[in-house]
């Protein structure tokens, strides 16, 4: 049941996403250099594009990836997935140790209850809680 609804879930959103895009598009309005404007705010259309990605960022999230799938079994959940997110969030260029702590912490331990309370997801334990 789990995975349909999250595939209508994601599906209706997509229609939505499209829908905005072919009718309210026009209505933001332009200018010649390619910023929308809305509100009082100025956004850049391509604010993520592939020209700002460095390739530190790139290659380390790429090998940092590997090595978190492969010390997952080793080290378990609650131990790989905050040590990998304080790395990334290092790596994304964020300095204040706490709140990089605070954060993986936290979105662990929220990942833990959604997965292995709410829905009874066994997550991989490790060598420290076998």
């Amino acid at each position: 049941f789990f995975p349909t609804l999250l595939a209508a879930a994601l599906a209706f959103l997509a229609l939505l996403l499209i829908l905005n895009s072919l009718f309210f598009r026009g209505a933001s309005g332009k200018e010649k250099d390619g910023a929308v404007i809305q509100g009082a705010e100025r956004l850049e259309e391509d604010s993520f594009g592939a020209e700002q990605i460095s390739n530190t960022f790139l290659f380390g999230t790429i090998g940092l990836s590997f090595l978190y799938v492969g010390l997952l079994s080793i080290l378990g959940f609650l131990i790989s997935t905050p040590l990998f997110l304080i790395i990334l969030i290092r790596l994304l260029g964020y300095e204040k140790w706490a709140n990089n702590l605070a954060a993986s912490v936290g979105l662990t331990a929220a990942l833990y209850l959604l997965f292995a309370t709410a829905l009874g997801v066994s997550l991989p334990a490790g060598i420290f809680f076998d």
